[in-house]
C-alpha cells in the first residue's frame, strides 16, 4: 500500500500490541466467508491474517470484498475494559488504508445500487488563499477521490447545471440568504456531500471538510490536513481526500466485487507487449527465481527470433531483388547465343528465391509460435492460493532399479525428476 503517514511505525506496533476489531469480509466463490479480517489488495491478489496465518488468494477466486476502517475500541483499565474513541493519527491510518485499497484498480465494482454518488460542493477559500491554490486544491481532491474507486462521483457540469436550476426557482439559494447545500445534494441524487474550507495562518495552509447527509440532513464526520508552505498544497489535499473517502465507508455498506475474468490479465498484457516481460513481472511481483529465469529464457528466445526474421527477410528481399535482374536479362538476350545461359542463370535464381521465401515464412511462423507459446504459459502462472509458509511449488529427484526380464542379470538405473506446481 502506497501510505506516507506520520506516525505509521508507532501505529503499527500499536495495533499488534492490543486486541482490535477487523470489520472487513470477504467473500469467496466457493462459498467460504472470512469475517474480521483486515485485507490488502493488490493487483492480482486478496490478502489478510486469519487466526494467525497469512491468507492470500487471486481475485479470480474472490466473490466480494467489504471493507470497514479497523480500530481498536477497547481500553483496559485496572478493573474493567470500555470503549474509547481512536485516536486521531489511528483514525487518519486507517481511513488511507480504505481509501488505498482499491486505488486504480478498476475492475473492481460496487453491487448495483451501492456504489455510493459524492458531490464536491462549494469549497470557499479563506483570507489570503488564492483561486489558484483553491482550485488546485479542489481539482487534487476530486482526482483523489475518483482514483480511490469506491464512489461515482457527480462531474461539475452536473452540478453546475442543478445548481442553476434550483437558483432559477429559489431567490434566496442564488442570493445566498439560506444554505441550500443539502438540497442541492437532493437534486443530484447525492448519497454524500464533501464541502470545506482552505484557509491559511501564517504559511500554513489548512484543508479543512465535512461529509454531509442530504437525506438526513446532517453532518457525518469532518476532516482536516495541512501544508507547512504552498508546494505542500496538492500532497496536503491528497491525503485529505483519501482520509474523506475511508471515512465515508465508516457509514455506508458497499460491497464491492472484481469485474476480471482472465487469469493473471496484468502479466498477460506485459506478455503481449514483449514475450516474457509477463513471467519477469510476476517473478518480480511474487519472489520467484523460477519464473525470472522463464521472462528472461522468452525475451532471448524472442529476440533471437526477430532477428533470425530479420535477416531472412532481409536475405528474400536480395533474392527477389537478384531475379528480377536474371529475368531481365533473359529477356535481353533472347534469341542470341547467351539464351541458354541466362535460361539456367533465371531458374537457378528462381530457386534461390523460393528457399529463402520459405525461409523467411519458417522465421515468422516460429515467431509467431513462441509468440503464442509464451501468452499461454503466461496465462497459467500460479494462481496465489495458498498459506504463508506454504511452498507452491517443490522439485523432487529418486532414483531406482530395474531388471530388464525374470533371471536376467542386466539391470537399469532409474532417474525421476519431477516438478510439481501448484496451481
Amino acid at each position: 500500500m502506497r501510505i506516507q503517514y506520520f506516525g505509521i511505525s508507532f501505529l503499527s506496533a500499536f495495533v499488534f500490541l492490543v486486541p482490535s476489531i477487523s470489520p472487513d469480509t470477504i467473500k469467496l466463490k466457493n462459498g467460504q466467508t472470512y469475517e474480521n479480517v483486515k485485507t490488502e489488495i493488490s493487483s492480482d491478489t486478496v490478502s489478510f491474517v486469519f487466526e494467525g496465518k497469512l491468507k492470500e488468494f487471486s481475485k479470480l477466486k474472490v466473490l466480494s470484498v467489504r471493507l470497514k476502517p479497523v480500530y481498536d475500541i477497547t481500553e483496559v483499565s485496572k478493573s474493567v475494559s470500555k470503549p474509547k474513541a481512536p485516536s486521531n493519527i489511528e483514525q487518519g491510518f486507517e481511513r488511507i488504508r480504505i481509501a488505498e485499497s482499491l486505488m486504480n484498480q478498476f475492475d473492481w465494482e460496487a453491487e448495483i445500487g451501492e456504489k455510493p454518488k459524492l458531490a464536491v460542493l462549494n469549497f470557499q477559500a479563506g483570507e489570503g488563499v488564492s483561486k489558484g491554490e483553491l482550485e488546485t486544491s479542489v481539482e487534487m481532491i476530486v482526482t483523489t477521490l475518483v482514483k480511490t474507486n469506491l464512489f461515482t462521483i457527480i462531474d461539475s457540469q452536473t452540478i453546475a447545471r442543478v445548481k442553476s436550476e434550483q437558483e432559477r426557482y429559489n431567490e434566496d439559494c442564488k442570493l445566498g440568504k439560506k444554505d441550500c447545500t443539502s438540497k442541492l445534494g437532493e437534486l443530484l441524487s447525492a448519497n454524500r456531500i464533501l464541502t470545506g474550507k482552505i484557509t491559511k495562518i501564517n504559511a500554513t495552509y489548512y484543508v479543512n471538510g465535512s461529509i454531509i447527509d442530504p437525506v438526513n440532513n446532517r453532518i457525518d464526520f469532518a476532516e482536516s490536513e495541512s501544508a507547512e508552505r504552498a508546494e505542500k498544497l496538492p500532497k496536503a489535499s491528497e491525503f485529505f481526500a483519501k482520509k474523506i473517502a475511508g471515512g465515508i465507508l465508516e457509514y455506508a455498506e458497499v460491497t464491492y466485487a472484481t469485474t476480471t475474468k482472465i487469469p493473471n490479465l496484468m502479466y498477460l498484457k506485459k506478455s503481449a507487449l514483449f514475450p516474457g516481460y509477463g513471467q519477469y513481472a510476476y517473478a518480480h511481483d511474487k519472489n520467484s527465481s523460477l519464473q525470472k529465469y522463464k521472462g528472461i529464457a522468452w525475451g532471448v528466445l524472442t529476440f533471437a527470433l526477430l532477428t533470425q526474421t530479420w535477416l531472412s527477410y532481409q536475405d528474400f528481399q536480395t533474392e527477389k531483388s537478384n531475379y528480377q535482374t536474371s529475368k531481365a536479362i533473359l529477356l535481353l538476350s533472347a534469341n542470341s547465343q547467351f539464351d541458354i545461359l541466362a535460361l539456367h542463370n533465371e531458374q537457378d535464381s528462381f530457386d534461390r528465391l523460393q528457399s529463402s521465401a520459405n525461409a523467411n515464412k519458417a522465421s515468422v511462423a516460429s515467431l509467431g509460435f513462441v509468440y503464442l507459446l509464451g501468452l499461454l504459459d503466461t496465462y497459467f502462472l500460479p494462481l496465489s492460493s495458498f498459506t504463508k509458509g506454504q511452498s507452491n511449488s517443490s522439485v523432487r529427484f529418486s532414483t531406482s532399479h530395474s531388471s530388464n526380464s525374470i533371471g536376467s542379470f542386466q539391470r537399469e538405473q532409474i532417474y525421476t525428476l519431477e516438478y510439481i506446481g501448484r496451481f
